[in-house]
């Protein structure tokens, strides 16, 4: 487990997302030299970004002065999510630090729970679609700056999930345990590790909390333009191709983490459910510990949570509520434009 996080960690220093280094005792050091780097990463991207933001302005001259307007504000919001994101995550430290306690605490006291060394990546939006989008842009001759903090905002989305992936993991070794060897007796040691799941998801939760918002509204905002733009009419072939791809890797991105989100409450909840049934086939005879009980009726009422800043739930609810509002803000957008054509 150590050696995991420890991987875990140095990826994303390297990327520049998180600037420390886990130490034997479970402690994360925040490194200088790395601290640097992610600074220079971060103003890099912004660099970019402006340069890139300019010709885009430049190039939709020729749009109403509300279409570029709209435009502008949507291509600012994406290097703003990474830098608030990087910065959040860093001066969260302690909460960090006290996910990876968790875990490590986790493997000294529940060796049986313990995921495998080599955790399954869980597909949220493929990367290789990110690459051919750049690759029609180029094809297109557009510029494709835009996309390297979006592959950077990506990085941090995968830092998250990975985060979760190790709890989703434990969990599901439990309902495992639970299926083969649970019974009565085996009660307290689930109750208090799946207390300890809780407690990870709560934790994670509050430092990617941000950084979960300004992601979903990032892809509300690409979807909105990609689906806008392809009712373009003056679009190219590979206009086309390239909108129709922004358009199914953010889509891509908001099911993938939906479906992270929900199916790790989903995992909790089953494991609820084979307590309770354990709990009432053999109640008379074993179960008769006080602090169990205790402890059986404050799990019951804990479910992981998973929210955008506290906002909305991250769920497949919120997928249809942020196509309802697309549809919505696309037809008052292509009404613009018919009521501008005449003049």
């Amino acid at each position: 487990m150590e050696k995991l996080l420890k991987n875990h960690i140095k990826i994303f220093r390297y990327l520049g997302i998180c600037p420390f280094e886990l130490t034997n005792h479970g402690k994360l050091k925040l490194l200088k030299t790395s601290l640097i780097y992610t600074i220079v990463v971060l103003l890099t991207i912004d660099t970019l970004y402006i340069i890139n933001l300019i010709s885009f302005l430049k190039k939709i001259s020729k749009w109403n002065k509300h279409q570029s307007f709209v435009a502008g504000m949507f291509l600012i919001l994406l290097p703003l999510t990474i830098n608030i994101a990087v910065v959040y995550i860093i001066t969260k430290k302690t909460q960090l630090e006290s996910v990876i306690k968790i875990f490590v605490n986790f493997k000294n006291k529940f060796p049986e729970f313990i995921p495998e060394t080599k955790l399954k990546y869980y597909p949220i939006c493929p990367t290789f679609i990110d690459l051919v989008i750049i690759f029609v842009d180029v094809l297109d001759e557009l510029v494709f700056v835009e996309y390297i903090p979006y592959l950077y905002l990506f990085g941090i989305l995968v830092f998250f999930t990975r985060t979760v992936i190790i709890s989703k993991s434990c969990l599901v070794h439990m309902q495992q345990f639970l299926k083969n060897k649970g019974d009565v007796t085996s009660l307290p040691l689930i109750l208090e590790a799946h207390d300890l799941i809780l407690d990870s998801c709560a934790n994670i939760n509050s430092v990617f909390g941000p950084f979960l918002l300004g992601t979903i509204s990032v892809s509300f905002l690409y979807l909105t333009i990609g689906i806008y733009c392809f009712t373009l009419s003056h679009a190219t072939p590979l206009g086309y191709i390239h909108y129709t791809l922004i358009v199914f890797a953010n889509l891509s991105l908001l099911y993938g983490l939906a479906d992270l989100c929900v199916s790790t409450i989903d995992d909790s909840l089953q494991i609820k459910q084979q307590l309770t049934k354990l709990v009432y086939q053999d109640y008379s005879r074993k179960f008769d510990n006080y602090r169990v009980i205790v402890m059986f009726q404050i799990i019951q009422n804990r479910n992981p949570e998973f929210t955008a800043y506290k906002f909305f739930n991250i769920s497949f609810n919120m997928i249809g509520s942020i196509v309802a509002v697309i549809c919505t803000y696309v037809i008052i957008l292509i009404q613009f434009d018919i009521s501008v054509e005449p003049q």
